[in-house]
């Protein structure tokens, strides 16, 4: 029955109940309807969960993998741990080594430096040895790292509160589950990445759910939770972590009783997260596939590229790599795992029935869908990287994809960005990254003086290995900068901890690409500044749905040396209702209602400070919800031209009107052999 979920009872069980490692959980398909299927746990895989899927902690010949491991390795989630023999065998041992391991294990990477290094029997022999002293007793002589959820100055102990409050997981679980570092382990009754589905089936929407329906797939844990379950670094990929309040260096944005705190990551691809798990708790979502409007894919793909330039300090871009042989890139490897994900999805059967076209693909690493296999050119991407160009030929950032024969599997052999289907999503930022903005202030406070004319801080790319930086665009900014300070221009590539006030401070703030996109443009409107967007072909986010006229300034790149006479030129009024519109638009280039969410779940233990409560004020408008204003514009116009209407909506193309144009670049064709960094790009390959 459409519009229904049955009870998982009414359906075939399945193969083998998943082996005992996984979750049995109803599953529709186009062809066949409703059946059931096993969702795996961590480290197993296959139609009945029955096939090992190891994370190694070590890889000999210099794959890229998460860490380097001195102790026993447990496999399932890629821990690093003191193993058997030890009085605490689970204890952790990352980023630790012992004198002489090198010895027995075998690395061609240089991994090891920033480990703590010491005699073995530093780690074991002894009350005084890390994997055997207790907490509360005699200090060790040397620590290690600890895992996400546990506590330092307890020698790793977990925190003690529940793992859904001190672990990271999509919406923690719904409260349904064990969190297991970014895997719901459901409760008997409850399925899904976030627990929120029941086997005892039901409405697969509210009543009266919201237009348009969006269809999540629960995908194979490898697309997405797995990566956040084996993940070396607790802030990686995920939206926030949880840490006791008393350890030092704790920034708790929302504090509690339980004496845990919530701290929001820096998450450079953190949409992709931010998107899932707020699809799941929206009242857009449907759990029947038959009456959705548009099908989410929620691939982690940012994650996946970003976890492989592991371990720190060498970033580790191919596999198999050795001096003077062709390199197996980022790219290349996302590209395939996007094609094998794509056989999931097709497998399922609603992709073939319009080609892709209504499905919504995230790609938000730095050049976006690039990448992307060409299968999906139908698709609508959900990108950071609004690169307009015909045939590409260029990157402005380090992981090289137009590299033949590949690059002809990929969307970026056409274009990385079609206007008239994909849309550039404005980035994540943490809410207390933006705390110094304006738009936060108390009704009648009063908001900073802007004594800053132009801002821009960020790399500059000004040695000469980053020729192709920015496409050059921020070493010009620099150039025409020089010797303008004290007219109240500043463009500086020197961190600062006021970045936030000085955005707040600022009346323009330029925005240009960096290794792809760059997040410049929500900095600057999260704080009020108007930005001035210098990146030819390039769209910005919500370019092609908001009117960007009202808040945003466009410099060519031919227009830029005379870009501050330009600025100066415009009328103070004009200026005024530019920052006007600022005030109303901000709160779509943010994630808030992961912020409110979040809050919510933990009301009972937690308080809020005035920028957190003038946020939630605005979390019915946020990037989700403009995503989903679009969405629906884009389904009634699809309504209106199958009615066959003669109206200005069946005639609209959303992303398709009047707005700037990128123009063309020279065909690239087949050679594509290029110089970056030093490195001869041709052939089969990157040649290192």
């Amino acid at each position: 029955m459409r519009g229904h979920v049955p009870p998982l009872a009414s359906l075939p069980r399945c193969e083998a109940d998943c082996s005992a490692h996984g979750t049995c959980v109803p599953q529709r398909r186009a062809a066949t309807g409703w059946t059931s299927a096993c969702a795996c746990a961590p480290g197993w895989r296959g139609a009945s969960c029955a096939t090992r899927a190891p994370s190694a902690c070590n890889a000999p010949g210099g794959g890229r993998v998460l860490s380097r491991c001195a102790g026993h390795c447990d496999a399932t989630r890629n821990r690093c741990v003191c193993g058997p023999g030890a009085r605490f065998p689970n204890r952790s041992m990352q980023r630790c080594e012992f004198v002489g391991v090198e010895a027995q294990m075998a690395w061609r990477s240089p991994g090891w430096a920033g480990f703590t290094r010491a005699p073995r029997e530093a780690f074991w022999g002894g009350a005084a040895a890390w994997c055997d002293a207790p907490p509360g007793g005699t200090p060790p002589r040397v620590r290690c790292a600890c895992h996400e959820g546990q506590r330092a100055s307890r020698l790793c102990e977990p925190l003690g509160a529940p793992s859904t409050s001190s672990l990271f997981c999509l919406n923690q679980c719904s409260a349904r589950g064990e969190c297991e570092g970014g895997y719901c382990r459901c409760a008997r009754g409850s399925y899904g990445a976030d627990c929120s589905g029941s086997t005892a089936g039901g409405a697969a929407a509210p009543p009266g759910g919201a237009f348009p329906r969006v269809y999540v797939y629960d995908l194979p844990g490898e697309f997405n939770t797995f990566l956040l379950s084996r993940r070396l670094d607790a802030r990686s990929c995920v939206l926030r972590t949880y840490r006791p309040l008393a350890e030092r260096g704790a920034r708790a944005a929302l504090g509690g009783t339980d004496g845990v705190g919530v701290e929001w990551a820096d998450n450079l691809y953190g949409a992709e997260v931010a998107l899932h798990e707020a699809l799941l708790r929206s009242p857009h979502r449907t759990l029947d596939p038959e009456e959705a409007h548009f099908f989410f894919v929620p691939a982690y793909a940012g994650c996946f590229v970003s976890e492989f330039n592991r371990p720190y300090p060498a970033h580790w871009l191919c596999d198999e790599c050795e001096r003077g042989a062709a390199a197996d890139l980022a790219s290349l490897r996302a590209e395939r795992w996007h094609a094998r994900l794509l056989a999931h999805i097709r497998s399922r059967g609603y992709w073939d029935r319009s080609g892709g076209a209504d499905h919504l693909w995230p790609f938000v690493h730095d050049e976006g869908a690039c990448y992307a296999p060409r299968a999906l050119r139908r698709a609508t991407m959900l990108v950071h990287w609004g690169r307009t160009h015909w045939r590409p030929n260029g990157s402005s950032e380090y992981h090289l994809w137009r590299v033949r024969p590949h690059a002809r599997r990929m969307y970026g052999w056409e274009r990385c960005y079609d206007r008239c289907k994909d849309i550039v999503l404005p980035a994540w930022r943490r809410p207390d990254f933006f705390a110094a903005s304006p738009h936060l202030l108390a009704a009648g406070a009063t908001p900073p003086r802007r004594e800053i004319f132009f801002y821009f801080n960020g790399a500059l790319g000004l040695t000469p290995q980053f020729v192709n930086y920015s496409f050059g665009l921020r070493q010009q900014l620099h150039a025409i900068a020089q010797g303008l300070r004290g007219q109240g221009v500043i463009v500086t590539d020197q961190k600062t901890p006021d970045y936030s006030r000085n955005l707040a401070k600022s009346t323009f703030c330029g925005v240009l690409p960096g290794w792809g996109w760059s997040g410049r443009m929500e900095d600057a409107v999260l704080h009020g500044c108007i930005p001035v967007l210098m990146q030819d072909g390039v769209d910005a986010p919500w370019e092609t749905w908001l009117d960007w006229r009202r808040y945003s300034v466009r410099i060519k790149r031919e227009q830029m040396p005379n870009l501050f006479v330009t600025l100066r030129a415009i009328p103070a009024a004009q200026v005024s209702a530019m920052q006007s519109a600022l005030q109303e638009v901000w709160p779509r280039f943010s994630y808030i209602g992961a912020y409110a969410a979040e809050r919510a779940r933990r009301a009972a233990t937690v308080g809020a400070n005035a920028p957190t409560r003038e946020l939630e004020k605005h979390a019915q408008l946020d990037a989700v919800a403009t995503l989903m204003e679009l969405l629906a514009h884009r389904q009634r116009k699809l309504e209106a031209r199958k009615r066959g209407e003669n109206s200005p909506l069946a005639a609209t193309t959303p992303g398709c009107a009047d707005l700037p144009d990128g123009g063309e670049v020279s065909v690239a064709g087949d050679d594509t052999r290029a110089v970056f960094e030093g490195r001869e790009v041709g052939g089969t390959g990157w040649v290192i």
